[in-house]
């Protein structure tokens, strides 16, 4: 097994040459030079490349919701939980679900090919 590459190091390599503890701090600097400081709860949306935090997208319509609740009681029922059920953090930009941790490998990759300016 290989060890990590960061000198007086003896863990196992977890990725290009680093153990997880060394490859979340290069994480950190490499997002942190390359675009906006690493803050909880930040992601990177994969479709339009947009850094923040993602907010909670609800599919389906809250007018048709309330009609089906105020005529049909079990459509209405049915129709909440399908709403509830398919909440998912999207990017504010796009609406994509297409958002990853700033630490993941391809975070790093993606926001190290940005060029700086």
């Amino acid at each position: 097994m290989n060890e990590c590459s960061v000198e007086g190091c003896d863990r196992a390599v977890y990725t290009n040459g680093l153990c997880t503890l060394h490859y979340k701090e290069k994480a950190g600097k490499l997002s942190s030079t390359s675009g906006p400081a690493v803050k909880r709860g930040h992601r990177l949306c994969t479709v339009c490349g947009y850094v923040g935090k993602p907010h909670k997208h609800t599919k389906g319509s809250m007018g048709m919701e309330i009609l089906l609740w105020l005529f049909l009681l079990i459509p209405g029922l049915a129709y909440s939980l399908w709403r509830i059920s398919s909440r998912y953090d999207a990017c504010p930009k796009c609406n994509s679900p297409n958002m990853i941790p700033l630490d993941s490998p391809i975070a790093i990759k993606l926001l190290a090919d940005i060029p700086r300016q």
